[in-house]
């Protein structure tokens, strides 16, 4: 059975994955593959909270894009975490 996740979760879940691991950025792949989502869902997701500026992109030398998180950012996962979506 497929669980349907209510609103902030997936964004609390991506943010607090990118802050786990602070010091490197994370690719849209280590997303997908630590949070078990599509790599599809996973590049929207990171684009979403991109364009918010909870994250800052930068293209590597592959034209692999690399993610980190903005000061915004994590003010938004402390925000989120106090509503009870962590």
């Amino acid at each position: 059975m497929l669980y349907k996740m209510r609103r902030n979760e997936r964004k609390v879940q991506v943010l607090q994955f990118i802050v786990d691991r602070e010091g490197s950025s994370v690719t849209s792949s280590g997303i997908a593959k630590g949070l078990e989502m599509e790599i599809h869902n996973a590049r929207m997701c990171l684009l979403r909270l991109h364009k918010q500026g909870l994250l800052y992109r930068k293209r590597g030398r592959l034209g692999c894009r690399f993610y980190t998180i903005t000061e915004k950012g994590r003010s938004r996962l402390h925000y989120l975490k106090t509503l009870n979506f962590a």
